[in-house]
């Protein structure tokens, strides 16, 4: 086998049954003169292909002046025939001019090199690789975007929405469904104590945070509660509850600073606990 016959039968640009018998020609091409004689039963066992498709391909190279036949004959013998690759041939390709030879006949477009096709043989497509382009990277349906804070804030600005989302992103903190739940929480709760979303919201981008709290809220004097804080023994009317009473040493003092005192804890009488009045055997 010649190894530079081989790589110059795979250059040849050659439809495939021809060119996969070349390179089975050149697999018993010598070294020197590409001279080589396999039988045609040889050559169809090593291809696959039928003995009329070998031979048709044979004629198709010899044709496209790719391989010449030595046919020999001693003593009315006729001995295998000897097929000489023609280097000097160049490459054939296959636009440059089809001639297809079938059992139904041969038709010439152009002249050149021979496709063969054989009616009782089925063609085999070549399948070359696709480049595969990357596809595009799709959106984790497990991250909130604009459109689902908008959907249950209608009301928010977009451009602020948009913002905010670029603060969790400058952070490395995708906006996860846990982690909106609990800022939407904070944002309703907000609302009740007079903070609109959009206040909220926008304090945070303002200062770079990327989650919310009521008390940092409240520290930034956002929240201004609209229920008024009942001190334990008060009614909402700001009325002492049955079974509370002031204490006696706080009468001159405005009702918020004076201290409530419970039956169940204290004496009337004294102002002191029980459990004091117990331990001096007073009660």
């Amino acid at each position: 086998m010649s190894f530079q016959a081989m790589a110059w039968a795979i250059e040849q640009k050659l439809p495939t049954r021809e060119k996969f018998v070349l390179i089975m020609l050149a697999n018993y091409a010598g070294n020197e003169q590409w001279d080589c004689h396999p039988s045609i039963n040889t050559l169809a066992d090593d291809t696959g292909m039928s003995r009329d498709t070998v031979i048709r391909a044979i004629k198709a190279l010899e044709d496209a002046s790719l391989v010449k036949i030595v046919r020999r004959n001693v003593d009315g013998i006729n001995l295998p025939n000897i097929y000489r690759l023609i280097r000097a041939g160049g490459s054939s390709t296959v636009q440059g001019g089809v001639v297809a030879v079938c059992d139904q006949g041969s038709s010439t477009v152009q002249g050149g090199v021979v496709a063969v096709c054989d009616s009782n043989q089925s063609l085999e497509p070549i399948i070359e690789p696709v480049e595969q382009r990357a596809s595009a990277p799709q959106k984790d349906s497990g991250l909130i975007g604009l459109d689902e804070i908008k959907s249950e804030f209608p009301d928010l600005p977009e451009q602020l929405v948009r913002d905010f989302l670029r603060v969790r992103k400058a952070k490395k903190a995708p906006l996860t469904e846990t982690s909106w739940r609990r800022i939407a929480k904070v944002l309703s709760e907000a609302a009740e104590k007079g903070c609109t979303p959009s206040d909220a919201l926008g304090l945070a981008v303002e200062r770079g945070w990327q989650g919310l709290s009521l008390q940092w809220l409240s520290n930034a004097g956002l929240l201004t509660s609209n229920v008024k804080s009942i001190r334990k023994g008060l009614g909402p009317d700001g009325k002492l509850l049955p079974g509370y009473f002031w204490h006696d040493a706080d009468i001159d003092l405005p009702a918020e600073k004076r201290r409530i005192l419970s039956d169940e804890t204290h004496d009337r009488a004294s102002g002191y606990r029980w459990d004091y009045l117990r331990s001096r055997g007073m009660a």
